[in-house]
């Protein structure tokens, strides 16, 4: 059987005890005091989602709330969404430079749509997809690209 631990001695007669109920209703207290709020953005499932969030300007919103803004700095949470605001932006900038789609969402869409994958010759019937919506790369996939192609 392994030694058990005893901090006893460890301890001096001056260390202060344990927080009791008054150090706690203090902290509650501090917490209450602090109504700090944090926004975010919402998981964006695809291209289309991140289109719309764009189109609603909460990616804007985002950027104004907790970006660097001259004469203040950024918030500390921008260290966290920067990148995927950034790659937002970027999709931004892309539908409407006036040489690629100039603004057009419905060029934009299908330019990148790809038709439904049809079922290979060696899958069991009633299996793979043969139908449903057009599918679009990943997102992410497509705004790492833009660098690469300009």
């Amino acid at each position: 059987m392994p030694p058990v631990f005893d901090p006893s001695p460890l301890l001096k007669a001056s260390d202060s005890p344990p927080p009791g109920p008054s150090t706690c209703a203090n902290d509650t207290a501090i917490l209450a005091s602090g109504n700090l709020e944090v926004e975010a953005l919402d998981r964006a499932s695809g291209l289309i989602d991140v289109l719309d969030q764009l189109e609603r300007g909460d990616v804007k919103h985002m950027r104004d709330k907790y970006g660097p803004q001259p004469g203040r700095p950024h918030n500390p949470l921008w260290a966290k969404i920067k990148v995927s605001i950034g790659r937002r932006e970027r999709l931004h900038h892309q539908l409407n430079d006036i040489k690629e789609f100039n603004g057009d969402k419905q060029y934009f869409l299908n330019f990148f749509a790809s038709a439904p994958r049809r079922p290979s010759k060696h899958t069991r019937k009633g299996k793979g997809k043969t139908e449903g919506p057009e599918q679009y790369p990943p997102f992410r996939l497509l705004v790492e690209a833009i660098p690469h192609r300009d």
